[in-house]
């Protein structure tokens, strides 16, 4: 049985910082990172299309055996009229495409600890899919008390690898004419050169 994490985004592109953390995390659970990302129809500024999207994961996962992609997200979109899956929505149908595997998620220490505020089912996010916390600051996964019942329930990884740059500056520079080729996969970089993505800002 493997232990299979999902990893959400837009990955617009897929950068360096996306897949240090994925590499850090499968090393120190021995787990899979499944890359997922998001459908065409989510409101986002300049995203590229999903197939691209899709396509520079594949080709990261194709050079490194601890990463997968899923479509999951992509799908359904497109076969259930443009509908945004919620997260706890997209981990069931991920359970239901690996019946024999354990899926969890992982997620920024700043968005766990507004679960209990912000996020709807939060609990069974947290009892049936176990997340592994990405803590941007020492403890801050248990600064919310509410939450602190739910310790056993998680893993944290700390110390993350991480780069100021981000999509949104990414994009900007790649308008700007700015080599990015060390921010991302070297798969990555060329393959936005070759089909000449991101040199015009989209709304």
């Amino acid at each position: 049985m493997l232990m299979i994490v999902a990893f959400f985004g837009s990955f617009n592109p897929i950068l360096t910082t996306h897949t240090g953390v994925a590499e850090q995390m499968a090393v120190k659970f021995g787990v899979k990172a499944l890359f997922v990302p998001c459908s065409d129809f989510y409101a986002k500024k300049d995203l590229a299309p999903a197939r691209d999207r899709y396509k520079m994961l594949q080709l990261v996962c194709a050079e490194n055996s601890n990463f997968l992609v899923s479509r999951v997200e992509i799908d359904y979109a497109l076969e259930h009229d443009n509908h945004q899956l919620k997260t706890i929505e997209t981990l069931r149908l991920l359970q239901k495409e690996f019946p024999d595997d354990e899926i969890r998620f992982c997620i920024g220490s700043d968005n766990y600890v507004k679960f209990p505020t912000d996020w709807t089912d939060w609990q069974e996010l947290i009892e049936d899919y176990h997340p592994i916390i990405l803590e941007r600051t020492a403890n801050e996964s248990i600064a919310n008390p509410i939450l602190r019942p739910f310790r056993n329930k998680i893993d944290v990884l700390g110390n993350l690898i991480h780069f100021e740059e981000n999509g949104t500056s990414v994009r900007a520079r790649i308008r700007d004419g700015e080599s990015c080729r060390y921010l991302m996969p070297d798969c990555v970089w060329r393959y936005i050169h070759e089909h000449k993505l991101y040199l015009k800002e989209e709304t």
